[in-house]
């Protein structure tokens, strides 16, 4: 996060008028810094900038949901699928959104439109997981935490969310297991 604030920090410098730019910056707030104050401002700018571009809107979509504005960003992200509707990334956005917003039927819903695109993709399969796991259906979810699993082709990554589950069904001995994984990862 340090190289990207630089960097951000550096193209702004450079050329003020790139949206991208401001992007970088307003993801590195949000995520590194957590200050939602100065991520906003960044959005603005990237907005201002470029308010036709798809992948401003999905960052975009990202700070509203941090800032738990999860109408808007349902909303934002909704606009970013108008503007590029075959975008994995803005697919998986708006079943993250949707998640974020404790709606997860609709979560659930968006997730599967995600993974007709593509049935590899990761990102969707793990959110699927989280929406399926907060939806009730706990047998789904841990299958969906398997195939999540399976899809990163290493023993030790992409098992929290399994791990998590297990323990909140009350397998413990199988949460445990998950543990002892995450713990050679170190």
């Amino acid at each position: 996060f340090k190289d990207a604030r630089e960097f951000a920090n550096k193209s702004i410098e450079l050329d003020d008028s790139l949206a991208e730019a401001y992007v970088s910056l307003g993801l590195v707030k949000i995520f590194s810094q957590w200050d939602l104050e100065g991520a906003e401002k960044a959005f603005d700018r990237a907005l201002e900038l470029n308010s036709g571009d798809a992948g401003v809107h999905n960052a975009y979509s990202w700070y509203l949901a941090a800032a738990g504005k999860f109408d808007e960003a349902i909303e934002t992200a909704k606009h970013a699928l108008k503007l590029d509707p075959l975008s994995l990334a803005i697919n998986n956005s708006l079943g993250d959104a949707y998640l974020n917003a404790g709606r997860y039927e609709e979560a659930i819903v968006q997730l599967d439109k995600t993974l007709e695109l593509d049935p590899n993709f990761r990102s969707a399969i793990e959110s699927k997981g989280w929406a399926q796991f907060f939806f009730g259906d706990t047998e789904n979810a841990i299958k969906t935490f398997k195939k999540y699993h399976k899809k990163t082709k290493d023993p030790l990554k992409g098992i929290s969310g399994l791990g998590y589950v297990y323990a909140k069904t009350g397998q413990h001995d199988k949460a445990y297991e998950i543990i002892d994984k995450l713990k050679q990862r170190q």
